[in-house]
């Protein structure tokens, strides 16, 4: 192993196999690529060649051919027409259009420009360089629209159906705009409320408005908006809202039966009923139901054993007889039980009637308020006056109170009873005196002037005796008036302090407001309000029970398979605003938390159909190269290298065993370095393999090799031994015997130079 035959030969033997294996092996696939790149040149044009694919059925070929001839030359002057392959029934026709023809106004007008003509199916953009956004929620598409426009590099934005194309200047701006575009989709999410089946939202236009609203008070995000649905363009999304209201309104103005069977279990949803109605006859076993007869039908059963129905023939102003009957077939099954009802109509009118009557009564009801307002502010004006004069009484009672005092106070300085005594004294002395002087009268006419002197005397002593017994009984009633005062002035002062903490000026300004009100709403015009209530109560629908109940089907029959918006509410807003945050905030909107709420990305960008079909095609190319180069890597271990596995597995010095043997060592290592090197050379690649296992396969590749080497290229053992015994060294043996007998091919003609027995 030690010769120049593995150091030289084996070595130009793998370089020139490598260098060779490695041109046939890109070859192929270049001449593989290229086919398939004509192919597909000849079906779709080269890239961006082509702006629209239109398809035609294939019955329709030739007429649908010449109208659309006659329409690009009408409308698209300059363009280019291209009839391709037809592909499973329908033909295809390219057409590249003028400069003037690629506009956003007919990108997204493309479809009604074609539909006149005959036999079209379908229209479809393929012009390049573009990017296709999908999954933008239909009321943000305007919104990024406008921002994608203002992305440099780019001609015109365009909305066909539920996407966003952006039409670029040129292949260098791909790359750009793509970051720049996602940019714009990473700024923003989309907050999904999924509703479960039989939980949807009963009007989610005005459900989204208030989880708006809740999430704006509470977050306060920049940007925050209902996008389910485009205003602009989706008016039958507010037309299903307007529906749903209407059978909201329906529903309560629908009359309410209450079932109460006499048995239970005996009524099941769905059942029918029958009330006899206008009918003559008594509903009875076996009867057919009569157009008098009111039908209802049961819609829930309760908890306690009743039932709650609705009429679907006749009205509840016909029913009289409050027995109800099953029915099954347009028969009459038997009798249930009996049945209490609730018009809403009838309630509503009465109360309208009602308020209607008290709208007229308001004004003079407010005008005699008026004036018992002012008489009350003159009863306090009154009051005002009163409780002054009432001071000033107190003010001249206290006085009177200081004489009093004053005076009992001289009273009392006097010795009343002192005088008294000396007055009764002089009094009886005058009486003798007196009694004396008539003796003497008698003998001497004289005295009597003194007689009566004394007289005149006495009588001013009597008379200032009666006066002093006055004054003391005057000194007990001045006691008892001041005390009587006292008291007197001591609740007065209290009152007085009352009459003062009232507020009087308040509650006066505070009737004043009182009557400028009731001023306003005796001058209102209530009475032209209670002809607008009347007015309102008339324009009611007069509707029977069986045609509200018509109505609602009719409205759940329209609303049924034209949106799903109940099922799912979108809100665009800020990316930085956690679902965390946001979900107590939807749950507490909604009502309950059967909702799913989730986080989604705004939108994203479709892959190029042309660059991933040439993505394509270069992947199939590097398999191509890859499997060449595995193909190759076996032709070249068989014909070249397994008559050297073999010979080496025949020497007679090697005898060490076990896997690691010279045969094995050597067809791993060359099987690794071919096909490495060829893999790497001609650009092969394999879909899921990485390039650090294409060794590893060689190294097998090469071990299985050296397993059927002695098969592959078999050597006369008695050859070898002859030729060692001759001195031949194995280098010798490899060029002059076991090479020239080996399989054909490189190895063969590479050792041809060398040979000597020719």
């Amino acid at each position: 192993m030690k010769n120049n035959f593995f150091r030289n030969d084996i070595f130009i033997l793998l370089l020139v196999s490598i260098l060779l294996s490695a041109l046939v092996a890109k070859g192929i696939s270049l001449g593989a690529n290229l086919y398939f790149q004509e192919t597909l040149t000849s079906l779709t044009g080269d890239y961006g060649e082509y702006d629209l694919l239109v398809q035609v059925r294939e019955e329709s070929r030739e007429e649908g051919k010449i109208q659309m001839q006659q329409m690009l030359e009408t409308n698209f002057p300059g363009s280019k027409f291209k009839e391709a392959p037809s592909i499973g029934g329908k033909a295809n026709f390219f057409i590249a259009l003028p400069p003037g023809g690629k506009t956003k106004e007919i990108y997204e007008n493309i479809d009604r420009l074609f539909s006149a003509i005959y036999g079209v199916t379908g229209v479809s953009i393929i012009t390049e360089p573009r990017l296709s956004i999908r999954g933008v929620p239909n009321g943000a598409v305007d919104m990024m629209m406008k921002r994608f426009e203002a992305i440099d590099g780019v001609t015109f934005v365009y909305r066909l159906g539920a996407s966003i194309g952006i039409v670029l200047e040129g292949v260098d701006k791909i790359a750009a705009a793509t970051e720049q575009v996602e940019n714009e989709l990473n700024s923003y999410q989309v907050l999904e409320v999924n509703f479960p089946a039989g939980a949807e939202a009963e009007n989610p236009v005005r459900l989204a408005g208030i989880i708006v609203d809740d999430i704006t008070e509470k977050l306060h995000p920049t940007m925050l908006y209902y996008v389910s649905i485009d205003e602009k363009a989706d008016e039958m999304a507010y037309a299903v809202s307007t529906m749903q209201e209407m059978r909201k309104f329906f529903l309560a103005y629908m009359t309410k039966i209450t079932i109460y069977p006499e048995e239970s279990g005996k009524i099941r949803k769905g059942d029918l009923m029958l009330l006899q109605g206008t009918s003559i006859r008594e509903p009875q076993i076996g009867d057919d139901f009569l157009r008098g007869n009111v039908i209802a039908i049961v819609e829930e059963l309760n908890n306690d054993g009743t039932a709650q129905a609705v009429i679907t023939q006749g009205d509840s102003e016909k029913i009289k007889d409050h027995r109800i009957y099953k029915i099954e077939g347009e028969k009459v099954q038997g009798f249930v039980g009996k049945v209490e009802y609730q018009n809403p109509r009838i309630r509503l009118a009465n109360a309208i009637e009602k308020a209607a009557g008290l709208f007229e009564k308001v004004p003079d009801l407010a005008k005699d308020t008026v004036q018992v307002s002012k008489t009350v502010r003159q009863a306090i004006d009154g009051y005002n006056n009163n409780s002054q004069r009432l001071e000033k009484t107190l003010n001249r009672m206290n006085d009177a109170v200081a004489i009093l005092n004053k005076t009992t106070i001289d009273i009392s300085s006097i010795d009343v009873k002192g005088v008294k005594n000396q007055l009764e004294s002089s009094i009886n002395s005058i009486k003798t005196l007196h009694t004396g002087l008539k003796l003497i009268q008698i003998f001497n006419a004289d005295v009597t002037s003194s007689i009566q002197a004394l007289e005149v005397t006495q009588n001013k002593l009597e008379n200032f005796q009666q006066l002093l017994t006055g004054m003391d009984e005057m000194h007990d009633d001045a006691v008892k008036a001041q005390s009587v005062l006292n008291g007197l002035t001591q609740e007065g002062k209290g009152i007085t302090e009352i009459l003062k903490s009232i507020n009087h000026s308040s509650a006066e300004n505070n009737l004043v407001n009182l009557e400028t009100k009731l001023t306003d709403i005796a001058e209102a015009d209530l009475k032209q309000a209670a002809t607008e209530l009347r007015y309102m109560a008339a324009s009611i629908p007069n509707m029977k029970d069986e045609e509200i109940y018509a109505s609602v089907k009719l409205l759940d029959k329209l609303m049924a398979g034209h949106f799903s918006l109940g099922q799912r509410l979108q809100f665009l807003l800020d990316r930085n605003i956690a679902l965390t945050d946001l979900k107590p905030i939807v749950i507490q909107a909604v009502g309950h938390e059967s909702v799913g709420v989730l986080q989604a990305d705004l939108g994203v960008i479709e892959p190029n159909i042309y660059l991933q079909v040439y993505q394509v095609l270069n992947e199939v190319q590097a398999v191509l190269a890859g499997l060449t180069a595995l193909v190759l890597t076996l032709v070249l271990l068989a014909l070249d290298h397994t008559s050297i596995m073999a010979a080496l597995k025949m020497r007679i010095d090697d005898k060490k065993n076990g896997f690691f043997t010279a045969d094995k060592i050597y067809g791993m290592a060359i099987g690794a370095i071919l096909l490495s090197t060829i893999f790497l050379l001609a650009g092969g690649g394999i879909p899921y393999v990485p390039f650090y296992m294409i060794p590893i396969i060689g190294a097998l590749l090469g071990t299985f090799m050296d397993f059927y080497s002695e098969k592959i290229s078999p050597i006369e053992r008695e050859e070898i031994l002859a030729a060692e015994s001759l001195g031949m060294s194995f280098d010798e043996i490899m060029r002059e015997i076991v090479i020239p007998n080996a399989r054909p091919g490189l190895l063969q003609k590479l050792n041809r130079r060398r040979l000597l027995f020719k």
